[in-house]
């Protein structure tokens, strides 16, 4: 499946659901999130070489800034890991995406974070090389670039939805 005109209708609905929440004066004045460590479950759509593809996603995240760069804002830095695998139909058989990025939250409210994600990323996929079956590996490796949001369950339990060049997923989010 290549990717169209879907793509940015994601990003359009995204936009649309922030845009559609009420702002108040306290936005992004809350205390900073006391979770040193999480660990995130995503699915989605996987992207490698313009073709989409069914992924299933992990991301370990560890604090390396308490409080921003912002002072004026309740703002925090992880460093995540990300592993996942992806399957698609024709042309290439599956693959192995990696991460490893930089993750910048903007705590809006107790309900509300968005995120922006600066990194690299990459895949490793088996490539069929014909009809006869015959088949490579390609690796590949490029800067990673990506927005998000968490929707706050409880203390330990978040939703996430990402969006990046690489990935288009929603899942899970555990803080510890």
């Amino acid at each position: 499946m290549k990717i169209s005109g879907r793509f940015f209708s994601v990003v359009a609905v995204l936009g649309l659901l922030v845009d559609s929440m009420p702002a108040t004066a306290e936005d992004f004045k809350e205390q900073d999130r006391p979770e040193k460590l999480t660990l995130g479950v995503m699915t989605g759509m996987g992207i490698v070489d313009g073709m989409g593809g069914l992924g299933l996603y992990t991301v370990d995240g560890f604090r390396i800034v308490d409080h921003g760069f912002v002072n004026e804002i309740s703002n925090q830095v992880f460093a995540e890991l990300g592993l996942g695998t992806q399957f698609f139909g024709d042309g290439i058989v599956s693959s192995v995406m990696y991460s490893a990025h930089f993750r910048w939250d903007f705590h809006r409210d107790s309900e509300w974070t968005y995120f922006a994600l600066g990194g690299l990323s990459g895949a490793s996929a088996e490539v069929r090389a014909g009809k006869d079956d015959d088949s490579r590996t390609r690796w590949n490796l490029a800067p990673r670039f990506g927005i998000g949001l968490f929707r706050t369950i409880n203390e330990s339990i978040r939703i996430r939805a990402e969006i990046s060049h690489d990935l288009l997923v929603g899942g899970v989010s555990f803080a510890w």
